[in-house]
């Protein structure tokens, strides 16, 4: 794998992940699974850094400069808690071991120098990207639930207001982490105590790759939560009588229920089904629900087998009609669990028995 990164000025330098340790150490000392050291002692981090700073400026040996290491990163966490050696404690002794292991020379240790600093920053101007709200959420889903006079909301654009929260909102979340990130860019291109091209670069192409890697993923996490609230929205909008609450059973999450004289169903509105549907399947006697319907915003996923895994078990999936699947099974005799999106809400009004409130409040 490589990513390219322009620096001022300059023509595109091809640098790559593996031969990039100062990408490896930001990676290191932000990992969860290692601790995220970087997140929880921002200040030792910096320590650490200034540490190494200081060894490289008095021309201590590899070994000697390399102490920095354990001192610093162990001695910031408590081996102990009542006895019992701590979790946290065995995840920091493996970011130790991964980071020790990459440092072989005085290079290393000046590229371990900079993820310090790196890190610490990189971190703060991400967490402090601009969120998308549920102001934002709900602005999306009226605009696309109203008709033209704006007098009553459409049942049928229930869906696409899913859709459109979650295409919007990636696109607004990932333009505010683009803008926290380029100003840090360019502070980054502008540092004068780094003559060596090859370091800056390595620098700049690092802290990019970490910071859009990082962001992605924090779109990813967001978006269950994203499309939880959204759905909640739509059925508000209607007055659909749901609980407005996610439940947890397992490893299965039910993002919203419908308890009714008539029916007990439970929502799942996702970006995509994935394998996580099968979980439900085995659970929906033993959670007392008489059917779970699938929403998922992308159906790259979806086959004819995972439908029909889903109707036999009594369970829908609803989907836009302006995609490869719908054209490929929706007219499908044997396959009548996969249901078009504009009548997701005219399904449920019909099986649960209510009446949607289209009347704007």
């Amino acid at each position: 794998m490589s990513e390219q990164t322009k620096l001022a000025g300059e023509d595109e330098l091809d640098v790559p992940e593996e031969q990039n340790n100062i990408y490896w150490f930001l990676r290191f000392l932000g990992a969860a699974d290692l601790g995220g050291f970087a997140k929880k002692e921002p200040e030792a981090t910096r320590k650490l850094g200034r540490r190494l700073d200081a060894a490289l400026d008095r021309g201590d040996s590899l070994d000697e400069a390399r102490e920095a290491i354990p001192d610093v990163i162990l001695g910031t966490v408590n081996e102990f808690y009542q006895g019992n050696r701590t979790r946290r404690y065995s995840k920091t002794e493996d970011l130790v071991n991964q980071i020790e292991h990459r440092v072989d020379s005085t290079q290393d240790l000046r590229d371990l120098r900079l993820a310090c600093e790196a890190v610490v920053t990189t971190t703060q101007r991400l967490d402090a990207a601009p969120e998308f709200d549920e102001d934002a959420m709900e602005t999306i889903v009226e605009d696309t639930l109203l008709d033209d006079d704006h007098e009553q909301y459409l049942p049928g654009h229930a869906y696409h207001a899913l859709k459109n929260v979650d295409d919007e909102g990636t696109v607004l979340q990932a333009g505010g982490q683009n803008r926290a990130l380029i100003p840090y860019v360019r502070e980054l291109m502008d540092r004068s105590d780094i003559s060596d091209e090859s370091e800056h670069a390595r620098l700049v192409a690092a802290v990019t790759q970490e910071y859009e890697r990082r962001a992605g993923n924090k779109r990813k996490s967001d978006a269950g939560g994203v499309l939880e609230t959204a759905l909640n929205l739509v059925f508000d909008a209607f007055d659909v009588p749901v609980t407005g609450k996610a439940r947890h059973f397992g490893d299965f999450e039910i993002d919203n229920m419908l308890i009714t004289d008539e029916a007990t169903i439970g929502f799942s509105c996702k970006r995509t089904l994935r394998e996580r549907f099968r979980q439900s399947l085995t659970r929906e006697a033993e959670i007392d629900i008489d059917e779970v319907w699938f929403v998922p915003l992308a159906t790259d996923d979806i086959s004819r087998e995972k439908v029909l895994d889903i109707q036999e078990d009594g369970g829908r999936v609803y989907i836009s009609r302006d995609t490869y699947a719908w054209e490929e099974y929706g007219d499908d005799s044997e396959i009548k669990a996969l249901r078009p999106g504009d009548e997701f809400l005219s399904d449920l009004a019909d099986f649960a028995d209510i009446e949607l409130n289209t009347e704007v409040n």
